[in-house]
């Protein structure tokens, strides 16, 4: 069960005042606004698949400055099968169920459910011109791969690197191709939603209509089948995701132990998987009308799809020194600068699926900046160091011999995006998405330095934002914004204390995480509220109020003998 407080938000009596109700005093008064239940019953048994990989490479000593490499892959992996192939899927040309049979009308396999079977429009796989494996294998994964090594100087101390190559990514079972084995007909029960049909603005009392008493209504408990089951389903020309790669990095070292390196590196990426988008959503909203009235696909509820029409474009620059241990100091930086473009979230698919460009925006969960440093540095005091040299043997074990260690990391923030709140309104048969961008309105005005979370620290600019007109799509890009950086850093200090005997060593050592005591600022709540129609607002909107970092102290202490 779901509650979202429209019950005692009185959203069912016209002519009174209405509010965004309390979605927990909703579900102790046992009234609901969507409830669901879980597939149980007979599933698919034995999935398996099948993978080859063969290559061809060789190198090539150009000159004694010049070495390149080339070569080809071939891969191959064939769609994931059941055995006993009691599976479903979806065909949206036709907007069926396809069943595996070698017939041109469907009949009623063996083990399947003959409520479920009578309930919904089915198909055939050669009804459509497919054979009985309804996925069909992409054979044309060919990987071809070239990379060189370039000295251009006398000394050797300097070497120019670059590749391309073409990769590809094999489908994991459990992700996405095994899904249809929950349709119909096989399962003796599927998953059901069902939600209020509260109208948004009712002309006679409405009264809930899903409660702890009636949890399922429209459901014939004798054949238990919904009139809208939700389905799952794998494209059946599912392609394996294609990333082509390029690197190019010059190298030199100075002196004896110093070395640096920069790179580029890009990438860009096709067929990427959307792994259970929904897709029985419409692209052009009707008011008014119920979530499932406005489905392009009848009589099916929501519909998860599997699909490789993803696309990515990653660029970065890569700079590092190093300076290997010699003289009691090793020292090691890497910064990079990183933009990578994509309309693939981290899950599900794009809020319109029709349009998947729409959500062309930032990489999820990719910084633009990042620098790291570690370092190891025998202090240099005491005995046999630069300073200090002639101590005593007691002031020498309280002062020499130390050696200092750390990591330390500066990154850049994350991408997000801003979504809006329905709550209290009275829309009816509005899908959710992001919200709309306010022209000209800068996106961070007001930010707030401070780090008081219970207050609510503001980070971005509400009024840059507005919900989109009613029953439309936001119009903001996807991961627009970005959450705050963060830095850290851990270090150490540890010492020997030799004893009278060479066979007995103690060993001290301080460790500090976050050793500053360094508070890093969280994500900020990334939803605006519609307050137009009564709207509840949204608590703390575009501020953050929450965060993470406390010195933490270990100190250990261990004979080695």
């Amino acid at each position: 069960f779901t509650f979202s407080g429209e019950w005692t938000g009185n959203l069912g009596w016209p002519g009174q005042p209405h509010s965004g109700g309390n979605a927990f005093a909703d579900f102790l008064l046992g009234t609901a606004n969507s409830s669901t239940t879980a597939p149980v019953g007979a599933f698919a048994e034995d999935i398996y698949s099948r993978d080859w990989g063969m290559y061809a490479q060789d190198t090539w000593q150009v000159t004694p400055k010049l070495t390149i490499v080339a070569g080809v892959r071939y891969e191959y992996e064939s769609p994931w099968l059941y055995r006993t192939q009691t599976v479903t899927t979806f065909d949206i040309a036709n907007d069926k169920l396809v069943l595996p049979e070698n017939s041109a009308t469907p009949t009623l396999p063996a083990g399947a459910s003959q409520a479920l079977f009578s309930a919904y429009p089915y198909e055939t796989t050669q009804s459509i011109g497919l054979p009985t494996d309804y996925i069909q294998p992409d054979r044309t994964n060919f990987a071809p791969r070239v990379g060189f090594a370039f000295r251009p100087f006398a000394d050797g101390r300097t070497v120019v690197r670059g590749g391309y190559g073409i990769y590809y990514n094999f489908q994991p079972c459990f992700v996405g191709s095994r899904e249809d084995a929950y349709n119909p007909p096989w399962q003796f029960s599927i998953s059901q939603t069902f939600t209020s049909k509260l109208p948004g603005k009712p002309t006679s009392p409405y009264l809930p209509d899903i409660t702890f008493s009636n949890p399922f209504p429209s459901v014939n408990s004798s054949t238990v089948v919904t009139p809208n089951p939700t389905i799952d389903m794998f494209q059946w020309n599912f392609k394996n995701a294609e990333i082509q790669e390029w690197n190019l990095t010059l190298e030199h070292q100075f002196g004896r132990n110093w070395s640096a390196r920069s790179s580029y590196v890009g990438n860009v990426a096709k067929h990427l998987p959307y792994n259970g988008g929904p897709i029985n959503v419409p692209n052009v909203q009707i008011p008014n009308e119920s979530l499932q009235a406005q489905r392009p696909f009848q009589p099916f509820g929501a519909i998860s799809d599997t699909y490789s029409e993803g696309y990515e474009n990653f660029n970065q620059l890569l700079l590092g020194v190093n300076r290997r241990f010699d003289n009691g100091l090793s020292f090691e930086a890497q910064y990079q600068y990183d933009r990578g473009l994509d309309d693939v979230g981290e899950s599900v698919g794009p809020q319109q699926w029709q349009e998947p460009w729409l959500d062309y925006g930032n990489s999820t969960a990719l910084a633009r900046q990042w620098l790291v440093f570690n370092y190891v540095y025998d202090l240099p005091f005491g005995k046999g160091r630069q300073f200090l040299g002639s101590t005593g043997d007691l002031a020498n074990e309280i002062i020499g011999g130390w050696r200092l260690a750390g990591i330390s990391t500066y990154g850049g923030g994350t991408p997000f995006s801003v979504t809006y709140s329905q709550t209290g309104t009275t829309f009816v048969g509005w899908w959710p998405g992001r919200a709309s961008r306010v022209p000209g309105v800068p996106l961070y005005a007001g930010q707030s330095k401070s780090h008081n979370i219970l207050k609510g620290v503001p980070w971005f600019n509400t009024a840059a934002f507005a919900p989109p007109q009613p029953w439309g799509w936001g119009n903001s890009a996807r991961d627009l914004l970005f959450t705050p950086g963060f830095w850290n850093w851990d270090m150490s200090g540890s010492k020997t204390f030799p004893t009278w005997s060479d066979r007995l060593n103690f060993d001290f050592r301080a460790d500090f995480f976050d050793a500053f005591n360094h508070f890093n600022l969280g994500a900020p709540v990334e939803s605006i509220a519609d307050s137009r129609d009564g709207g509840t607002a949204v608590a703390n909107s575009g501020a953050i109020v929450s965060g993470s970092g406390q010195r933490s102290i270990q100190l250990s202490l261990s004979a080695r003998f």
